[in-house]
């Protein structure tokens, strides 16, 4: 038996425009992302604070993908029923983050918080792009954010592809790691 094939993204990504509104619509609202209007469309053309991308389709022209950046955090990703599998998000993803690195200096990272239910999108955003839960001292499994907030249900994880910085021990835990290994060797103390 044969492996199916995965056909790669046959698309570019571009900002979002006018006369993408209607296929973009129809995307979101297939994918129960009502949040979205016409209206709401045009404004992310101009806005100043929010960033959209689309995924346009080389040979057909349609739509095949959206992404909404909000400062230096992807909002939105919705990727059409008929591309997805084929790397659009993916190539969403990549080629955004690519964009706004050469037109924005202040942009350095990229955030996400993905549902603790998607585990594969967590799988995804980790091997293809680098992607790690965000932690923190008082959040051990990453930075949680519940939505909407009466839902304890569905909690949220803050993904990002900034760089993991090792937390730098205090003097103290550095003096109690010693003073352990050097009563371990039964020498004593050292401090």
């Amino acid at each position: 038996m044969r492996a199916r094939s995965n056909p790669s993204a046959n698309c570019h990504v571009r900002y979002l425009i006018r006369r993408d509104i209607g296929q973009t619509l129809a995307i979101l609202q297939k994918a129960s992302c009502y949040a979205y209007s016409p209206k709401r469309l045009c404004r992310l053309i101009s806005s100043r604070e929010e960033t959209a991308f689309v995924a346009e389709h080389n040979t057909t022209g349609r739509i095949a993908g959206f992404l909404l950046f909000e400062s230096n955090m992807i909002v939105d990703l919705c990727v059409s029923k008929t591309a997805q599998g084929r790397d659009v998000g993916s190539r969403l993803i990549s080629e955004s983050r690519r964009i706004l690195l050469r037109s924005k200096p202040d942009f350095k990272y990229v955030d996400m918080y993905v549902s603790e239910r998607a585990w594969e999108m967590q799988v995804f955003l980790h091997q293809q792009h680098g992607f790690n839960r965000v932690r923190g001292a008082d959040m051990p499994h990453g930075e949680v954010f519940s939505w909407p907030p009466q839902d304890e249900e569905d909690v949220a994880y803050l993904m990002s592809d900034r760089p993991i910085v090792p937390p730098v021990p205090s003097a103290e835990q550095l003096i109690a790691t010693a003073n352990r290994i050097t009563s371990f060797l039964g020498s004593g103390d050292l401090y």
